[in-house]
């Protein structure tokens, strides 16, 4: 084991003794680096302060410039929309204004209307006299004592040479004997069946009578084409019979709108045919 050896003290060496410190220099020095620290604190801390402050009212002075710029632009939104209201209260003005004229206008109007329709109430009594006139002129029509049907269905009374009166100078010419066969076979009155000719071909003039012989204006998908135009007028007479006289479409009011696809005028573009026609027989 190592022995341990007990120091000897330094010849002419003293012990320390605490009492023997001079405590007052060192109570002093500490003092004065404890206030020169609390001193160098509060004056960085100054700083510090002083240039928050000066920041602060670099702030404010910024943040009043925006509130002033802000006043500003608001007087004049003000100013403008008080302007835009004027604007509108004086357009508003000038719309009751006119409002009151339009429904003097209105009234006006309505008061011409009203006439109007007293006046085409009247025109529509006078029509339907007209109309029961024209039935009865229609009904009739007469020609050697001999009644001529207006009907699409029934004898005409008309004979070949009748007929041939009837499409000299058209295209129509040579359909005579096929307007009565229909007649004899199916009921087709021969005088309505040659009005629908002449309404459809233009008495005889149209491409599709000319180029096609469809005299009738016939088609499915596309429009019929026949070898000859007494073809048509023999298909003519079972379209009449299959399609409308069997199904009772057995007037001319009745078959206009379902034969010309809703069309109010065919049927008196057709009794103005027969009856130009029945005039010129009894001419």
């Amino acid at each position: 084991m190592r022995r341990k050896f007990k120091r000897k003290p330094l010849r002419g060496a003293r012990k320390f003794r605490v009492g023997e410190l001079p405590w007052k220099t060192i109570i002093k020095v500490s003092s004065a680096v404890i206030m020169a620290g609390i001193f160098i604190f509060q004056f960085f801390t100054l700083k510090y302060h002083e240039k928050r402050s000066s920041q602060t009212l670099m702030d404010n002075l910024q943040l009043n410039e925006k509130v002033s710029t802000l006043t500003h632009d608001l007087s004049e939104e003000r100013v403008s929309f008080e302007t835009f209201i004027t604007d509108q209260l004086e357009r508003n003005v000038e719309l009751e204004s006119t409002l009151t004229e339009t429904n003097d206008v209105l009234t006006d109007v309505r008061d011409e209307n009203t006439l109007l329709l007293d006046e085409l109430a009247a025109a529509r009594l006078q029509n339907d006299v007209l109309r029961n006139k024209l039935n009865t002129m229609l009904g009739n029509a007469s020609r050697n004592g001999e009644e001529l049907s207006p009907s699409p269905m029934g004898p005409s009374g008309l004979s070949v040479k009748d007929l041939q009166k009837l499409t000299k100078g058209t295209n129509l010419a040579g359909i005579e004997e096929a307007l009565l066969q229909i007649e004899d076979e199916h009921n087709v009155n021969a005088l309505y069946a040659l009005a629908v000719a002449k309404l459809e071909t233009g008495s005889g003039t149209s491409f599709l009578c000319n180029e096609y012989n469809n005299l009738f204006g016939m088609r499915g998908k596309d429009w019929y084409r026949y070898e000859t135009k007494n073809d048509s007028v023999l298909a003519f007479g079972e379209l009449m019979v299959r399609n409308y006289f069997s199904k009772g479409f057995v007037t001319l009011e009745r078959i206009g709108p379902r034969y010309a696809e809703g069309s109010n005028t065919w049927a008196i573009k057709a009794k103005f045919h027969m009856l130009r026609d029945m005039r010129k027989l009894n001419g």
